[in-house]
């Protein structure tokens, strides 16, 4: 009976902690826990239907895109019709939604809902999210995956991506960019702003600033990351760096 107590005990224990680790990566957000009438459900199979879907937008006074994704990457690029383009698949397990209205596009990738509490999906994603943007409209972005890569073109407004795994790749300008992750490794690819931040707790930060070294006021905080850039308290442009064991490896393009 002992024993039958002790084992009855990690079991819940352990389905407390996963239950916890599903609340934690839905940020709160149960709707995204894919719930049909059974209390555990493994899905280990690919999607049984996709379907590539693309909305288009007017530009015209849209001033925030907000995009957020459980799973599936997002890629910026350029539209060459004055359109804002977003394209995604949608399958039998999710579902995409959109809202307009205020000045702000929000796009999100929701799990379907049904009535489990627990949804252990293993499926493959059947490809991105695609976000195209005319050149030179400026758009405030705020950029959210849990596990998706990142690749963000930034379009001169204020510019926030956060990732729990998912790398960051960021490329363009912006008038501040933050970028927050847990594991996943952030890149910039000759990237302009005035006010920079970048939080990880181990993933690497790495490549190339717009502007030289003197530029920013560089401030930075790790651990047991190793880091090549120098505390500096001048400079017109700022830049935080913070990362317990992350490396940060970042130069500047002059």
């Amino acid at each position: 009976m002992k024993k039958l107590a002790i084992v009855g005990a990690v079991i819940l224990l352990i389905g407390v902690l996963t239950a916890a680790g599903g609340f934690i990566a839905a940020k709160g957000d149960i709707s995204v826990l894919d719930i049909d009438g059974a209390f555990w459900r493994i899905n280990t199979g690919k999607a049984s239907e996709t379907e590539r879907a693309e909305r288009t937008f007017m530009p015209d006074g849209l001033k925030k895109l907000e995009i957020s994704t459980i799973s599936d990457s997002v890629k910026f690029g350029v539209s060459n019709d004055g359109l804002i383009h977003v394209a995604y698949y949608a399958e039998t397990n999710k579902e995409y939604a959109i809202k307009e209205g205020g000045g702000v596009l929000s796009v999100s990738e929701k799990r379907t809902k049904n009535s489990v509490i627990f949804n252990f999906d293993f499926s493959f994603s059947a490809g991105d999210t695609t976000v195209l943007i005319p050149e030179g409209l400026t758009l405030n972005l705020d950029v959210t995956t849990v596990s998706g890569r990142a690749e963000v073109i930034a379009s001169g407004g204020e510019t926030t991506v956060e990732t729990t795994s998912g790398a960051v790749h960021l490329e363009g300008s912006a008038s501040s960019l933050k970028v927050t992750t847990v594991s996943g490794s952030v890149r910039l690819s000759g990237f302009a702003a005035d006010k920079i931040k970048v939080e990880t707790v181990s993933g690497s930060v790495t490549g190339s600033l717009s502007g030289s070294q003197e530029d920013y006021a560089v401030d930075f905080s790790t651990v047991s990351g190793s880091c090549n850039l120098e505390r500096k308290s001048t400079g017109s442009k700022k830049l935080e760096v913070s990362t317990i064991s992350g490396s940060v490896q970042l130069s500047f393009a002059g």
